[in-house]
Formats: C-alpha cells, sequence, structure tokens
C-alpha cells in the first residue's frame, strides 16, 4: 500500500463512483492501482453505515471485502469496549481489521493488537495511526503463539477468530 495524498485525493473525489466501474478504469489511470482504489471506494461505502465515526477519517484505509464483512460494526465494538475494557490492558489476538481493538484502545489503558494477516496488520496499524491512537501495540504473528512466548500479563485477552476462510466459506 503506497498511501500518499495524491492517492488520497483520487480515492475521495471518486467516493460516489460504482467500484466495479474504477476497478475497470486501469488503462486510463496507469500510475494507480484502481483495483485499490475500487477497494477503498466500496469500503468507504460500507463504512458509512457500518463504521460512521470511522469513515470520518480521510485517512482511513479499507481492506479486502471479506474482513470489511468480518469486522465488529462500531455499535457492536463500542459495547464491548464499554462492558469490558475501562482501564484495562488487553490482548486482541485475532485482531482482523482492528476495529474492536480502536474502540477499545479509546477506554483501555492499553491494547496490544495480534494479526497473522500481513496486509491486514499494515492496515490496521496505519489505521491507528490515522487515528492517532498511540496505546495500541501491533504484532504481526499467531496470537496463540504470541501467548505463549510473551510473559506478559493481560487483563482481558480478546478472542474473536474469523467464521470464513479465504474463499468466504464458513468455517
Amino acid at each position: 500500500m503506497d498511501w500518499n495524498e495524491d492517492l488520497k485525493a483520487f480515492i475521495m473525489s471518486r467516493r460516489s463512483d460504482d467500484p466495479l466501474t474504477l476497478a475497470l478504469q486501469q488503462k486510463k489511470y496507469p500510475h494507480l492501482d484502481m483495483k485499490f482504489v475500487a477497494q477503498q471506494v466500496e469500503g468507504y461505502s460500507m463504512a458509512k453505515d457500518k463504521l460512521p465515526s470511522l469513515a470520518l477519517c480521510d485517512d482511513f484505509v479499507y481492506p479486502p471485502k471479506l474482513n470489511r464483512e468480518q469486522c465488529s460494526s462500531e455499535a457492536t465494538a463500542i459495547f464491548k469496549a464499554e462492558e469490558y475494557a475501562h482501564g484495562k490492558t488487553i490482548a486482541d489476538i485475532t485482531g482482523g481489521l482492528g476495529i474492536d481493538s480502536i474502540f477499545m484502545a479509546k477506554v483501555a489503558a492499553n491494547v496490544t493488537y495480534i494479526e497473522q494477516n500481513n496486509e491486514l496488520h499494515n492496515i490496521a496499524k496505519h489505521n491507528f495511526q490515522a487515528l492517532s491512537l498511540s496505546n495500541i501495540e501491533c504484532h504481526c504473528t499467531d496470537g496463540i503463539d504470541f501467548l505463549i512466548e510473551t510473559n506478559r500479563r493481560f487483563d482481558l485477552i480478546y478472542i474473536d477468530p474469523a467464521r470464513r476462510d479465504n474463499q468466504g466459506r464458513k468455517v
């Protein structure tokens, strides 16, 4: 992901365009990854309803569709954070897009976000910085392996594994 001001401005100017049409315009914009542009436009459209406060952040980067579908809604993430995270040290060992980590970080002492998918980890790390969340520590590894190898203690270990595989099948 080569996120820069020109790419961001282009995406923002196309937010109301059809993502499929955008994805098919690679020849018109050879200097841009139009599949990524389409992913961002489609992600923003979804986020307006599912993650409304995050959709307000112009630097927020959206992952592929399957990851967006599997993430918690903002309302659900806020509920979990308010119910369980106040003042605690938390390990989110199935980090995903990081939506739960984002809202937990707003009330927790510290959140350790762990995600084994490198692309998703990098997107979440970017988004944490874009949202100015300084109390989230990121690790790209298997969550269980992280817990086995660390000597740290956590008040809460949060686990919300994927319910679909890379082909979209339920697991």
